[in-house]
C-alpha cells in the first residue's frame, strides 16, 4: 500500500496489523486505529462482516473491503457495498466461476459416491496436520490378476534359458538406466524356440504376418541388444513376402541423411520393451516430415507403469498427417510394471556395504560375500540378479516361496521359480495398487493411504514378506 501511494507522491506511511489467524477479532478487547481499512481475503457468506460487527460495533461496514467474493448459499448485501472483485456466475456476461455441487451432513453426496475422501476443515483452513488414512488390503481378485500370472508363466525360470525376470541391471546402452526390475528379452529373443516361449512366438509370428506390410523399407530398432535381434528375427520372418531389400538401423545410428525425405514405403520401429517411450517420441518427431512413409510401432513388451500413461503415448505417436490413426502401434505383451530406473535398492544396499567395509579394521568376510553377490548382478552375463536377492534365513537357508501360492496360477511354479521371479510378481502387484487411485495405494497430501499390517500375516512367506518391504 504504502508504495502505490508513493508512486502517486502521496507521501504517507500506512501501519498494518493482523488480526494473527482472527485472535484479534475474537477478543472483544482489541482496540483498532481511527480510519482503518479491514480487508478480508475471501468470503462465501459475510459471516465474517457480521461477526466483527457484533464483536466491534464502533466498525463501520463502509470500512470493511472483501476482496474475493463468491456466494454459495445466499448473497450478502453488506458485502456488496464494498467488494473488490465479484467472482459470481453471471450467465448473461459469461462471468464469473461456476459453483461445485453442494451438499450438507447426511446428505448424498456426489463426490463421495465418486470415491473423493471428505476432508476435515477448521475455521477456514483445510487441516493438513492430520490427513486422513486408510489401511488397504491386497485383494486377490482385483490385484493378483490372471493376465499378470500368465505373464509370470511364460517368462519364469526354465530350464533351458532360466528366468527373463530380473532385478537391477543396466542394458549397455546410451541411457545407461539401472532398472529395478529388468525383463531381460535378449535371453527370450535368443531362446524363442524354447518350448517355455511358446505362446510368446505364436503372438509374436501372428503379429509380423499380420501388421509388417510388404511395402517395409527399412526396421529401425532401439538401442539395445534386445531391440536389435527382435530386428533380425522380423527380418527373417518378412523375406518371403517384403517387396523391398529391407535395411536395419539402430536408432543411434539414425541421422538426418540416413533415409531420403523423399522415401516411399513403410518404417517398422522396433522396441524390445518400453518403460516411458520416450525414445519412441523422438522417433515419431524425427519422421514427421517424410511424408510419404508410413510408420509401425512394434514392441516386444511394454512394461510401462500406468496404463493411463501408455494411453496418452499411444495418442501421441499414432498421430499425424491423417488423424489420431496415422500410425499403428503393436505390442506383443503388456505388463503393468514398476519402471524405477535409478537408484535401486540392491544398489543403495551395495553402496552402504562398501562404506561399511572401508570403515572396519578387519574386513568382513560376509560383508564381501555379499558385495560379490552384487556385483555380479551387473555383469553382462548375468543381466541382472534373480538368485540371493534377498538375505538368508536365520539358519542360512534360501528364502523360497511355498506351495498355494495365490501369486500364480497353480503349483507347477514350486521349487521352479527364482527370487526374482516372486520379487518382479509382488512388485507388479504393489504398482498395480499404486495406480489405482479409488481404493488402492494412491497418495495425495489429504489422503494417505498404506498397506494393511493384517498383509503380513495373511501372506506370511519370507520371501514375500522381503518383497512386500
Amino acid at each position: 500500500m504504502t508504495k502505490y501511494l508513493k508512486r502517486y507522491n502521496q507521501d504517507k506511511e500506512i501501519n498494518i496489523e493482523s488480526f494473527k489467524s482472527y485472535d484479534g477479532l475474537y477478543n472483544s478487547q482489541s482496540i483498532f486505529y481511527d480510519k482503518s481499512i479491514f480487508l478480508i481475503s475471501a468470503s462465501t457468506s459475510g459471516g465474517l462482516i457480521n461477526y466483527i460487527q457484533k464483536n466491534h460495533p464502533e466498525i463501520g461496514s463502509d470500512e470493511i473491503c472483501t476482496l474475493y467474493y463468491m456466494p454459495i448459499d445466499k448473497d450478502s448485501p453488506i458485502i456488496q457495498e464494498r467488494v473488490l472483485c465479484n467472482l459470481e456466475r453471471n450467465e448473461k456476461l459469461n462471468y464469473g466461476i461456476p459453483l461445485y455441487d453442494q451438499s450438507k451432513k447426511n446428505e448424498k453426496c456426489t463426490y463421495c459416491e465418486n470415491h473423493s475422501t471428505p476432508i476435515s476443515i477448521i475455521g477456514d483452513s483445510f487441516n493438513l496436520d492430520e490427513p486422513v488414512i486408510y489401511a488397504r488390503n491386497i485383494s486377490a481378485s482385483k490385484y493378483i490378476s490372471k493376465s499378470l500370472k500368465n505373464f509370470v508363466e511364460v517368462f519364469k525360470l526354465n530350464n533351458e534359458s532360466g528366468t527373463s525376470l530380473k532385478v537391477s541391471y543396466s542394458e549397455d546402452s546410451t541411457s545407461r538406466k539401472n532398472y529395478n526390475l529388468y525383463i531381460d528379452y535378449e535371453n527370450i529373443i535368443r531362446n524363442i524356440a524354447n518350448e517355455s516361449f511358446k505362446s510368446h512366438k505364436s503372438k509374436l509370428d501372428a503379429y509380423i504376418n499380420q501388421y509388417v506390410p510388404a511395402s517395409i523399407t527399412h526396421v529401425v530398432h532401439l538401442n539395445d541388444k534386445g531391440s536389435g535381434l527382435l530386428s533380425q528375427y522380423i527380418n527373417n520372418r518378412i523375406q518371403d513376402f517384403a517387396k523391398n531389400e529391407v535395411t536395419i538401423i539402430n536408432q543411434s545410428e539414425l541421422k538426418e541423411d540416413t533415409i531420403a525425405s523423399s522415401s516411399s514405403g513403410s518404417i517398422l520401429i522396433v522396441g524390445s520393451c518400453i518403460s516411458n517411450g520416450k525414445n519412441l517420441l523422438y522417433l515419431s518427431r524425427f519422421f514427421r516430415n517424410y511424408e510419404n512413409i508410413r510408420l509401425i510401432y512394434f514392441i516386444g513388451i511394454n512394461r510401462v507403469s500406468d496404463p493411463n500413461k501408455f494411453a496418452e503415448l499411444r495418442t501421441n505417436i499414432k498421430y499425424g498427417l491423417y488423424g489420431p490413426n496415422n500410425s499403428s502401434l503393436v505390442e506383443i505383451e503388456t505388463i503393468n510394471c514398476d519402471n524405477s530406473s535409478s537408484n535401486t535398492p540392491w544398489e543403495q544396499e551395495l553402496d552402504y556395504l562398501q562404506s561399511v567395509q572401508e570403515e572396519l579394521d578387519v574386513p568382513s568376510k560376509f560383508i564381501n560375500d555379499r558385495i560379490d553377490v552384487l556385483r555380479a548382478f551387473s555383469d553382462s552375463t548375468n543381466r541382472g540378479g534373480s538368485e540371493k536377492i534377498f538375505y538368508s534365513s536365520i539358519g542360512g537357508s534360501e528364502l523360497e516361496i511355498r506351495k498355494n501360492s495365490a501369486f500364480f496360477n497353480d503349483n507347477k511354479y514350486y521349487q521352479n521359480v527364482t527370487q526374482s521371479d516372486v520379487y518382479f510378481t509382488i512388485s507388479c502387484v504393489l504398482n498395480n495398487m499404486r495406480n489405482n487411485n479409488k481404493d488402492g495405494l494412491f497418495q495425495t497430501s489429504f489422503v494417505k493411504n498404506v498397506l494393511d499390517p493384517f498383509v503380513f500375516n495373511r501372506f506370511n512367506d519370507g520371501i514375500i514378506q522381503a518383497s512386500l518391504f
